[in-house]
């Protein structure tokens, strides 16, 4: 019996298109990595990061969001509650957490809310601000803990957070939608 064996030979032609099929899926591979990156540097060189607090000075007590990220914050939404309910009625919510003695009216405090608008890098809002005085006091102390304010922002590629008072890093998520609210 005689067995034919076939022998294979690899030409040069072969193994040139070989390696260029490897160079050009390397080449590939670099400019997805590249892109990829590109597009992170793109987001980080835009992104803003609100923080809320309150702050106290010589000059009196507010409750304020600044953005301290490098890109414009888009705020969607904003919610200022007291014991989980919205303040509709600030007056009203003053005087139920302190009494007549002690309440504040539009008088002498300032108030604000950000429903939509931007808030540049840098820039800050205050929600709430009183002038420092004995009854100033009381309406901190009344409303230590009890006093919750969340804002729903998103940068210009649409990459979304809720920022809460004292809550921390803001929360990511998927969209701004009242649902988001927790």
């Amino acid at each position: 019996m005689s067995q034919t064996t076939q022998r294979r030979t690899i030409s040069g032609n072969s193994i040139a298109s070989l390696v260029a099929v490897l160079i050009s899926m390397s080449a590939l591979a670099v400019s997805i990595l590249d892109t990829t990156t590109q597009r992170s540097e793109s987001r980080a060189a835009v992104w803003p990061h609100i923080s809320i607090g309150g702050r106290y000075d010589s000059e009196g007590f507010r409750l304020a969001m600044i953005n301290n990220g490098v890109g414009p914050a888009r705020v969607r939404w904003s919610s200022f509650k007291l014991d989980g309910e919205e303040i509709n009625d600030l007056d009203q919510a003053i005087l139920d957490t302190v009494g007549p003695e002690m309440a504040f009216s539009y008088d002498v405090y300032l108030s604000g809310t950000m429903t939509r608008g931007v808030l540049a890098s840098g820039d800050d809002f205050r929600f709430f601000y009183v002038p420092w005085e004995d009854r100033t006091r009381a309406l901190v102390a009344a409303w230590n803990g009890r006093v919750s304010i969340e804002v729903c922002y998103c940068s210009v590629y649409d990459d979304c957070w809720i920022a809460r008072l004292q809550g921390g890093d803001p929360e990511p998520v998927r969209e701004c939608s009242r649902t988001d609210e927790v």
